[in-house]
C-alpha cells in the first residue's frame, strides 16, 4: 500500500524538478513577542510571499546555498529573515 502523504523532501524535490511553482511567505515579526530586536518597534507586523516560477525553481534552489553563504559574510545572519537581516544592519550603521 502506497501512503497518500506526502513527507517534506516530497515538496523539496517536486520544486528542484520545475514541477511546481515555489510560494516563501515570511512574517518580519509578530506583535506581541518576547523579544523585539533593536530598532524595531514591538508591535510591528507584516508578511511577505515569494512566488517563484516552476520554471525557475531549480536554479533557486542550487544557488541557495550560495546565496546563505553570502548573506553570513556580508551580514553574519545565518538566515534571510528580516528581523535578522535590518538587526544585523542596525549595528553595522
Amino acid at each position: 500500500m502506497v501512503s497518500s502523504r506526502y513527507r517534506y523532501q516530497d515538496f523539496i524535490d517536486e520544486l528542484a524538478m520545475g514541477r511546481t511553482h515555489g510560494v516563501f511567505i515570511d512574517d518580519t515579526a509578530s506583535p506581541g513577542l518576547s523579544f523585539t530586536p533593536e530598532g524595531l518597534h514591538p508591535e510591528r507586523k507584516s508578511w511577505v510571499g515569494v512566488v517563484v516560477s516552476r520554471r525557475y525553481m531549480p536554479e533557486v534552489l542550487e544557488q541557495f546555498p550560495q546565496a546563505i553563504q553570502e548573506l553570513q559574510v556580508q551580514t553574519r545572519a545565518a538566515e534571510f529573515h528580516f528581523a535578522d537581516v535590518y538587526s544585523v544592519g542596525l549595528t553595522q550603521s
